[in-house]
């Protein structure tokens, strides 16, 4: 079929002139009714009436309905078993299994900000199954809906035309790219979407200038005197929310540099170049290289004991002797409508006046110069960078 679409195409004389895009939306891979985790090994048959499951390769569970064989989902009942009770029967009772709440699954995922999303949501590991009761309709053969990160659930992208490089091959992107692609071909304002306009930019002969990003400001940087350095101040630090465009840093060190908000008077972040023995993922002021009043707003917040943060801190350790320099920058972060993006103007006053906010994630990201400096680097530095949840305790027993 696609043979003969092109062979058209040539026929009318538009395939050169013509941008075609070719996409599937997911891969497949094999399941097998012998691979499967069922909740009615966790929840009695009375507290299993109490909620609605969701079978399948991305399971989901809900209090707001009960299980009835002759409406499938019956009206709340006030007697629905709690979503915590829920969580802590079926949390680390299978290593093939994670179970999440929706505003704690990795915001990669964009799938937490919309009431029709269950609360409970089941994540199972690559060719297994969840299941309500055990039934073995439809938990074999192929299937999609595990991890989108997984090679299995990959798609397939193939483009042509005058917009795009010939003979181009590009790493694996997210399909919520392609909104944005395909509205800059066609010239056109994209409505708000998922995706990062300018992804895609390398695939095309031509790309458009783009404006700068509406959700953040160019922010003016302010120094608290006196301070060792000033250098590359720009370099290290993130883009902030519209209603921080003014951050305050101070350089301890030729090697450690924290930042505030001027505006909600909180520590921003705080880039530094790791010891081999890190111990957090951020480091506290250092103010023995210079003489300068420190400053309670510039120490980073407290992150609870986690083995998931202590991991990371001994990969960061493991990564600065395996690559020589790297740069770490490090800071909280406040999405308290759980819509993946920043808090901003538009719901920063929910939490203005609260003196001691606590972050519900946390950002970190390493970069590395190519040429092995920790400044001035002469191209485009290797990054990898992390959005981790701010938790009491490792979710699902994770290690």
């Amino acid at each position: 079929m696609i043979g003969q679409f092109i062979q058209m195409l040539k026929d009318e004389g538009v395939f050169n002139t013509a941008n075609i895009i070719f996409v599937s939306d997911h891969g497949l891979t094999q399941k097998s009714c012998e691979n499967m985790v069922v909740l009615n090994g966790f929840l009695s048959s009375d507290e299993l009436r109490k909620v609605y499951v969701y079978d399948g390769t991305f399971g989901r569970i809900s209090n707001k309905y009960r299980y009835s064989s002759y409406t499938k989902n019956s009206p709340l009942n006030p007697t629905q078993i709690s979503l915590e009770e829920v969580m802590s029967r079926v949390e680390c009772r299978s290593k093939h299994v994670r179970i999440s709440r929706k505003t704690n699954l990795p915001k990669r995922l964009h799938y937490s900000n919309n009431p029709r999303i269950d609360d409970i949501i089941v994540d199972v590991d690559e060719g297994w199954w969840f299941s309500r009761t055990g039934s073995q309709r439809s938990c074999s053969g192929n299937d999609s809906g595990y991890d989108n990160m997984l090679d299995s659930m990959s798609a397939f992208f193939v483009a042509h035309g005058p917009t795009f490089k010939e003979g181009v091959e590009v790493e694996g992107f997210d399909n919520i790219e392609l909104v944005n692609l395909i509205s800059d071909i066609m010239n056109i304002t994209a409505a708000p979407n998922n995706g990062t306009r300018g992804r895609l930019f390398d695939l095309m002969k031509t790309p458009p200038i783009q404006e700068s990003d509406t959700h953040t400001t160019t922010n003016r940087i302010c120094i608290i005197e006196p301070i060792c350095s000033t250098d590359h101040i720009n370099d290290r630090r993130p883009a902030l929310p519209a209603f921080d465009s003014v951050a305050c840093a101070v350089w301890y060190s030729d090697s450690q540099v924290h930042a505030y908000s001027q505006t909600s008077k909180r520590f921003l972040w705080t880039s530094y170049v790791p010891t081999l023995n890190v111990t957090s993922i951020y480091q506290d002021p250092d103010n023995t290289s210079c003489n300068t009043n420190s400053r309670g707003y510039l120490s980073p917040p407290t992150i609870s004991n986690n083995e998931v943060f202590d991991y990371l801190s001994q990969i960061i350790g493991e990564y600065q002797v395996k690559y020589g320099q790297i740069t770490v920058t490090a800071g909280p972060l406040y999405d308290y409508n759980s819509n993946g993006l920043l808090d901003d103007n538009e719901n920063y006053d929910m939490y203005e006046n609260t003196d001691n906010l606590v972050p519900t994630h946390h950002f970190v990201i390493l970069s590395k110069c190519k040429n092995n400096q920790i400044n001035n680097c002469t191209e485009d530095p290797d990054v990898l960078s992390f959005i981790l949840p701010h938790e009491n305790n490792d979710s699902n027993c994770l290690n």
